[in-house]
Formats: C-alpha cells, structure tokens, sequence
C-alpha cells in the first residue's frame, strides 16, 4: 500500500529531491494519513514535477507547486 510504502527509503528534504524520488501526499480532508504517491520526473529551481495515477484522470503529471498538491504534501522519501 501506499502507507506502507511511505515507511521506507530515506526520508529527504524537499530542497534535495532528484528524479526518482518518491513524493507522498495526503488527500483526504482532516488527516495526515498519506494515501497518495508520485515520482518525481523533473526538477528545477522552484519547480518539482511528478508523475502520480488518479482514478478519475489516468496517469498524469502535475506540478509540487499547485496548490493542492502543495497543502497535500507529507514527505519525500529516496527508496534507490
């Protein structure tokens, strides 16, 4: 599971993330559980990008720096 998941690797701050890395997000109102993962695909100054599944939308990728994704976000973790 993606819970599962979250427990390994390294943990890693934000400011360090390579491609590669796993981005752990919590979606779901009123809690911290993490339930949601992405792979970082591209990273810039300022800009992480990540490629995540949605059951509504596919596979898809999306910006750290939206919004929802920014106030979604729990940890990033190095599994490699």
């Amino acid at each position: 599971t993606t819970t599962a998941l979250s427990t390994h690797g390294d943990w890693i701050d934000l400011d360090n993330v390579q491609k590669g890395d796993l981005l752990f997000f919590a979606t779901k109102k009123n809690t911290r559980k993490v339930n949601h993962v992405g792979l970082v695909t591209d990273v810039r100054p300022g800009r992480v990008q990540f490629i995540h599944a949605s059951t509504s939308k596919g596979v898809m990728t999306s910006l750290l720096s939206e919004r929802y994704w920014y106030f979604a976000f729990v940890q990033a973790r190095r599994v490699l």
